[in-house]
């Protein structure tokens, strides 16, 4: 470490460097302050974090470009192929992650409830420093036996890649939208969940209430069986009496 660095207020200024290469629409305001702090490893930290920004951006321009290329092949099926991805990529990045020994435990289908599937999905994400603690979903049963859940993601990477599919047609409204974290909860439920723990006949499915407000995104998870998708809709008056007559 250089020479002639103020012990004294390294400190202080290590803090206020973390602090802002946690924010990334901050990161002007990072590079600023690794050059006036003089020191040749902050500057080196800093660089560190553009790459691994410019990456994600990479990563989320990539995902836009296959879903908007599977939107225009196949307008009808375009929600159910990004959600099955989504799903492919649960079981690829625990792999990948437990390859790299940054997930302690990945269980198999081990799990009772599908609510217990997405929290082990979602404690995999906080150990492999995808997810903040403190900021994980707000799961909420919306039934006694647990087939309905109430999901709210608070704060989400993905937001800037998924926006442009609010100007889409076919993923309006509010309910058609997709979204790959909630489509990687209904993988995680099909990774995790025990064999034979939803009804006959039925599987894991979701549909969005809220999206790109303040507080964040709003779903509904739940074991898609007969009319039951129907009757949530209407439930959340999320369908108009011409969706329901379909």
């Amino acid at each position: 470490m250089s020479d002639n660095v103020d012990q004294s207020n390294l400190l202080e200024t290590l803090k206020a460097f973390v602090n802002l290469a946690k924010d990334s629409s901050r990161l002007d305001e990072l590079f600023a302050s690794a050059e006036e702090s003089g020191l040749n490893e902050f500057k080196e930290l800093a660089e560190l974090m553009k790459v691994s920004e410019s990456r994600k951006h990479l990563m989320q321009s990539w995902m836009v470009g296959y879903e908007k290329a599977i939107l225009g092949r196949h307008f009808h099926q375009s929600k159910f192929v990004t959600d099955e991805a989504c799903q492919y990529a649960v079981e690829e990045f625990t792999e990948r992650m437990r390859a790299h020994k940054w997930i302690p435990t990945i269980h198999g289908k081990e799990f009772e409830t599908m609510e217990d599937a997405i929290h082990h999905h979602v404690d995999n994400l906080i150990h492999a420093d995808v997810w903040e603690p403190g900021h994980e979903p707000h799961i909420e049963k919306a039934d006694a036996d647990g087939l309905e859940l109430k999901v709210h993601v608070p704060e989400c990477q993905f937001l800037e890649g998924c926006k442009w599919a609010r100007e889409s047609e076919y993923f309006n409204p509010v309910h058609k939208f997709r979204c790959q974290r909630v489509g990687c909860f209904i993988g995680a439920v099909k990774k995790y969940l025990k064999d034979g723990q939803l009804p006959p006949n039925s599987t894991p499915d979701y549909f969005m209430t809220k999206i790109h407000e303040e507080s964040g995104c709003s779903a509904i998870v739940f074991a898609r069986r007969g009319f039951v998708y129907r009757q949530l809709l209407t439930k959340y008056g999320m369908s108009s009496q011409k969706e329901n007559q379909e």
